[in-house]
């Protein structure tokens, strides 16, 4: 990692001279470019979620002076504290990376064999055969690489911690219990932070 960064300071230094300075700045402008889209894709999938009942109803709800989904972002970020809390950032990037790439090949995989199994099915959208493919590809490799580069016991925790949801999948969504003090809890989060259903 040192090597790496020394690497690319005298790369910078030899090739902007006195500009070098830039580099940091645009690497600053990345990252928070990049967390600004995490962020919002993050918390429209706990909307969505919510929506669709796999998440508790009110991360559905929107705020109603800006129309945003405040619920669904509030509890990203502190899903995102808790994960922070235990361990170091490189970690938590680790499990991130590692899980994403997993679900990215699922998707794929899943894509390739609905292409297969019904290749008649009307498809708004159709991407070409070889991206996919290539998407997969690349999956594997970001999956297996790091575990045979560093074998460790976070990839097993991050697989169980995957697995973990078909604890609360299974009783909650397949098998539709529904507490009724969630009706409460609902209500609450609704008068807290003046939010409602959408279309209400």
């Amino acid at each position: 990692s040192d090597l790496i960064s020394y690497i690319f300071q005298t790369w910078g230094d030899r090739m902007l001279g006195v500009m070098s300075w830039l580099i940091p700045c645009f690497v600053i402008a990345s990252t928070f470019g990049s967390c600004n889209g995490c962020l919002f894709s993050s918390g429209r999938l706990s909307f969505s979620a919510g929506r669709d009942g796999h998440f508790p109803k009110f991360l559905s709800f929107l705020q109603t002076s800006y129309n945003t989904p405040m619920p669904a972002v509030m509890f990203t970020v502190c899903v995102s504290f808790c994960l922070i809390i235990p361990g170091d950032l490189s970690t938590l990037i680790d499990f991130f990376s590692f899980a994403s790439w997993l679900f990215y090949g699922v998707t794929t995989t899943a894509l390739l064999i609905l292409r297969v199994i019904e290749p008649n099915t009307h498809r708004p959208y159709k991407v070409p055969l070889p991206v996919p493919i290539i998407v997969l590809l690349a999956s594997i490799y970001l999956i297996i690489a790091p575990i045979i580069q560093n074998p460790g016991i976070q990839f097993v925790y991050a697989v169980i911690f995957i697995l973990s949801g078909l604890v609360v999948y299974i009783p909650f969504i397949y098998m539709g219990i529904h507490f009724k003090f969630m009706d409460t809890v609902t209500i609450f989060v609704q008068k807290l932070l003046r939010v409602a259903p959408v279309g209400s």
